[in-house]
């Protein structure tokens, strides 16, 4: 085969079989960023803090390996003048409102198995970290079908765009972490929105399926020679779809009933966290490294993954719509490799 098995994960994997606790922080302080608009990763000023000005460790944004801290200030950077008293008395902290879909799965849902508890009931405000208003996130399909299944809506969130001080705030610790740790609670969560966003009698997808980001406008990364790949692979019985233009509720249903969905890897993976059933799937990265997020989902849901490369070489200035583009040294090889693998035959995989 000219694909081979994805031998090394990247990140750690920490079962943390305990729930993830509550914390109340009384008189605590949301910060927004320094930089409106700018990375979080490069901004010192954002983040939660006591009424000391120290940084609350159960608020704090972190990323494996290890403890890597998402921005963010061991302090308060915020002088007292600059410190406004919040709309209300008492809110919920949600962590960052991302506008990435990966990130939104796996980062800003992480904090939300608190809504529906004794300590979020209906009704209560959340505040969230965000680049936009609330009615600009909401807008995005996937936030408010993920949001308004746990029972959050667009009124209950409180946008930060200076830094306030909360009588009472309320920190529900992360139940998953990137590339570092995960609690079981984030599936039973991811589960709470899958079992709300099913369709009852929707058509089954009998075809395999490739997930094509031909048409996707902007992302992470790319092949710039998918198409020829993606040409043998319809040729051979398998259907192209096209992630981005479908709705939740549709993405679900491919993965829940397809007989197995390829992809090039990326976030569209997460999706399988949602679903109560066993996914199988194979994801076609660059190299032969995958990020540990990938492999924690796998772990809760059960899913027959599979990770192959093809060694891609990343090219410079093809698109500047995306953070890296790649090109596949043979992409009708890894076409007809991967019509064997949805036929079963594994036979010369080997890692690499």
């Amino acid at each position: 085969m000219t694909l081979h098995r994805c031998a090394n994960v990247w990140g750690d994997e920490l079962l943390l079989p305990s729930p993830p606790s509550i914390h109340r922080i009384d008189a605590a302080v949301c910060a927004p960023k320094l930089v409106p608009g700018g990375a979080y990763d490069f901004d010192a000023g954002w983040g939660v803090y006591d009424a000391d000005g120290a940084r609350v460790e159960a608020a704090a944004y972190r990323r494996g390996p290890g403890v890597n801290y998402v921005g963010q200030s061991p302090h308060l950077v915020f002088a007292e003048p600059d410190i406004i008293a919040a709309p209300c008395g008492k809110a919920i902290y949600g962590g960052v409102a991302h506008t990435h879909f990966g990130h939104f799965l796996v980062s800003t849902l992480a904090r939300l198995w608190v809504a529906g508890t004794p300590h979020a009931p209906p009704g209560s405000k959340y505040v969230f970290h965000m680049d936009q208003s609330p009615a600009e996130w909401f807008a995005l399909p996937f936030v408010a079908a993920c949001l308004e299944s746990l029972g959050i809506f667009r009124d209950d969130i409180i946008p930060l765009d200076r830094a306030m001080r909360f009588e009472t705030l309320l920190v529900p610790e992360p139940s998953f972490e990137e590339t570092r740790a995960f609690h079981p609670v984030f599936r039973e969560t991811a589960l709470r929105i899958g079992d709300a966003l099913a369709v009852e009698g929707a058509p089954p997808m009998t075809a395999p399926v490739y997930l094509s980001k031909e048409r996707l406008p902007a992302g992470v990364k790319r092949f710039d020679n998918e198409s020829q790949m993606v040409e043998r692979l319809r040729a051979g019985g398998v259907a192209i779809v096209y992630p981005e233009t479908m709705t939740p509720a549709q993405q679900l249903d491919i993965f829940r009933t397809a007989p197995i969905v390829l992809g090039s890897l990326s976030s569209a993976f997460h999706t399988t966290i949602l679903l109560s059933e066993r996914v199988r799937f194979v994801a076609l990265n660059h190299d032969t490294n995958i990020m540990s997020t990938f492999t924690m989902i796998d772990r809760l849901t059960a899913n027959s993954a599979l990770y192959v490369h093809q060694s891609a070489v990343m090219t410079q200035g093809v698109d500047p719509h995306f953070m890296a583009t790649f090109h596949l040294p043979d992409p009708k090889g890894a076409a007809e490799d991967l019509l064997r693998i949805i036929d079963g035959d594994l036979s010369g995989l080997t890692d690499a």
